[in-house]
This record gives C-alpha cells, sequence and structure tokens, in this order.
C-alpha cells in the first residue's frame, strides 16, 4: 500500500505522512485512507458519544475497511454512484482522486469488507457532551493499533485470508460482504448438511419470500 496522491494531498492532511486525513473528526468521524491501484484500505474512527449521546457504551469506535474497486460489481458501483450523486466524471478511474471519492462513496454505503473493529474509553460525567478528540489516550491507542492491523494488509496472503474469512453467522465472507452478496452463503448453507441454526433460520425466510 502506498500514499495517496490527489489534489487534497498537501503535508498538513497527513498523519505520520502515510495516511491521508479524509476527515478530521469535525463530524465525529476520523478518517484516514491508503491505496494501492484500485483498493484501498480505510481506518475510521467515530465519536459515539457524538453519535449515540450520553448512553454510548465506549467513547470511540476504530475500524478498518477494505474496498477494492477492481473486485466490486459494476452494479454496485452504479449504484453507489447514484446513491451519493456523484457526476459522471468519477468514473474516469485514470486519476486517484476519483478513485479516492469513489471508494469513500463505497465505504459510506456499506459496500465494503470491515476487517477488525475495536471501542475504547470510559464514558464519564466529564465526556458526556462530547468535546473528547484525538489527544485523548482511548482514541490514540485505538488509532495505533487500527494502524498495525491495517499495514498487514499489505501482504497478499494475509489480505487475501482475511477477505476470505467469515464475516457474519451466515457465512458470508468479508470479500462477499464488500460486493454485496449475500446468495453465495444462502447457497452454501443450503445444500450444507451440518448448517447452523441461523442458517436454517435464513433459508427459511428467503424460501418464504421466494
Amino acid at each position: 500500500m502506498k500514499k495517496i496522491e490527489t489534489e487534497y494531498s498537501k503535508k498538513e492532511h497527513y498523519y505520520k505522512q502515510d495516511w491521508l486525513v479524509v476527515e478530521n473528526g469535525g463530524s465525529g468521524r476520523w478518517l484516514y485512507a491508503m491505496a494501492e491501484g484500485m483498493r484501498f484500505v480505510f481506518i475510521r474512527i467515530d465519536d459515539l458519544v457524538d453519535a449515540c449521546g450520553r448512553d454510548a457504551g465506549a467513547l470511540f469506535c476504530a475500524s478498518v475497511h477494505v474496498v477494492d474497486l477492481e473486485d466490486m460489481p459494476l452494479e454496485t458501483i452504479a449504484e453507489v454512484a447514484k446513491s451519493h450523486d456523484l457526476d459522471s466524471d468519477v468514473f474516469d478511474l485514470s486519476l486517484i482522486n476519483n478513485r479516492l471519492r469513489l471508494a469513500e462513496a463505497c465505504l459510506g454505503h456499506g459496500a465494503s469488507a470491515t476487517l477488525w473493529q475495536e471501542s475504547g474509553g470510559k464514558v464519564t460525567r466529564t465526556f458526556e457532551f462530547g468535546g473528547h478528540d484525538e489527544k485523548h489516550p482511548a482514541f490514540r491507542k485505538l488509532r495505533s493499533d487500527a494502524r498495525k492491523f491495517a499495514v498487514t494488509l499489505a501482504d497478499d496472503e494475509t489480505r487475501e485470508a482475511e477477505m476470505s474469512g467469515s464475516a457474519n453467522a451466515m457465512g458470508s465472507t468479508h470479500r462477499e460482504m464488500m460486493r454485496g452478496d449475500i446468495y453465495s452463503a444462502i447457497a452454501r448453507a443450503k445444500t450444507n448438511p451440518d448448517a447452523t441454526r441461523q442458517q436454517k433460520l435464513v433459508l427459511k425466510m428467503y424460501s418464504e419470500c421466494e
């Protein structure tokens, strides 16, 4: 993976000179990106108190996502572009800035593989109404842990193992989740004599819908 060079890529927009700072916490979210060709790795950190109020179970939630535009169905890309009101120019994927815009839209649309997630930071009266930021120890630890995991995805075998791993009780892989493909897991469960109770329940639901 390598540093992203776009029209936005000035020195002040980089976290430790490797991760492009796409969002800086102003909306209760921090988003960092790194790319290799059509594949993007995102580190996302959400201010849970800002999002959920004082009942939040932790101050922050950090997650690592992969969006591989080359492995994304054209139907999904078209749906994402329409949903996010992206102009037709964004489909010129020879430009890294367009690839980044589209990958970020896919992430916001849920068309991504969530490979790592962790929450942290105790919600006390001091932080009930927000105001905490990247200086908080919990934020710094979560970002550090997320970054350590994310950099391992530069290794092809490691990334493939993670993307092929199970993402939910239905047995969908992370790659299938990124592609919006739920039917492959359903098809596997349908022919699996050892299907779990959850899988059988989902199969019954889809059978009744059909």
